[in-house]
């Protein structure tokens, strides 16, 4: 009979096999939970927050026709499927220096997605800091350069990016008909980090648990531990108070209760 000699004493080999078993599932839980948190590509700040047969959710940095590229390859490589949905939520990228939005807008054709932004149909602009307390009118910023005006155009609308325009853009990420769908702002870190944080709060279990993780004075619990993951520089207290206040709202628990069970990720790493 095989034995394994632990602290001086022999056990035998079916208690042997089963704590090596427990060893070894416990340390592959510890590395499953720790590749849960940051990209999973970095060089464009992709991650995934479900994949199933019906929903697909991508979240990223700016992308312009580089990053597309760059997605492309990734996506072909992990073989996962190119956006159908392609959402940005910031006001540059319009201009000189930056393109990237305009070049999304233009190469939506080739890559065969539907692109919402803040100056298109739609217009999916949020507030980086707190939806509740949006104060911009980004019509009246010049965020259009002289080519993006011949394609877009200003609107009187007042206040931009409130929380009416962050349930609408959470609502467009969950809709099955715009699977699968990417969403992401500039850096992939504020608006996307909001919205990311609003869908693990959504699937709930471990990501709303108990605050075990500390950052910039803040107890965070697994689903704000992600967003500082993809955030440690540029960290906005006021991203994570905004989530801790909307997800308060009646608005918020009806798409929980739709959407919780739903919203799983079916990968095999």
């Amino acid at each position: 009979m095989i034995l394994l000699i632990l602290s001086g004493r022999r056990i035998p080999s079916v208690f042997a096999l089963i704590l090596i078993l427990a060893l070894t599932f416990i340390s592959s839980f510890s590395y499953a939970s720790k590749k849960s948190f940051g990209p999973e590509y970095s060089s464009l700040k992709f991650g995934t927050l479900s994949y199933n047969d019906r929903f697909k959710i991508y979240r990223s940095a700016k992308l312009g026709k580089d990053g597309l590229e760059d997605l492309k390859s990734y996506l072909k490589r992990k073989k996962m499927p190119f956006p159908k949905t392609i959402i940005y939520m910031n006001k540059g990228g319009y201009k000189f220096p930056f393109y990237f939005a305009l070049e999304e807008h233009f190469k939506s054709n080739d890559y065969g997605y539907d692109f919402f932004h803040s100056f298109g149909p739609g217009r999916t602009y949020v507030d980086g800091y707190n939806p509740y307390q949006a104060k911009s009118d980004i019509d009246k910023e010049g965020q259009l350069g002289r080519k993006a005006r011949k394609h877009f155009s200003y609107e009187d609308d007042g206040v931009d990016g409130g929380v009416e325009n962050f349930k609408k853009v959470l609502e467009m990420v969950l809709d099955e008909e715009n699977q699968p769908v990417l969403f992401h702002c500039w850096g992939g870190r504020h608006r996307t980090g909001m919205i990311a944080m609003a869908i693990r709060y959504i699937q709930g279990g471990n990501w709303v648990g108990k605050k075990k993780y500390e950052s910039w004075g803040m107890r965070l619990n697994a689903a704000e531990y992600e967003y500082y993951k993809y955030n440690k520089a540029l960290y906005r207290k006021d991203n994570i108070k905004f989530i801790r206040e909307f997800v308060k709202e009646p608005f918020f628990q009806n798409l929980k209760n739709q959407y919780s069970s739903l919203l799983v990720d079916e990968r095999n790493f």
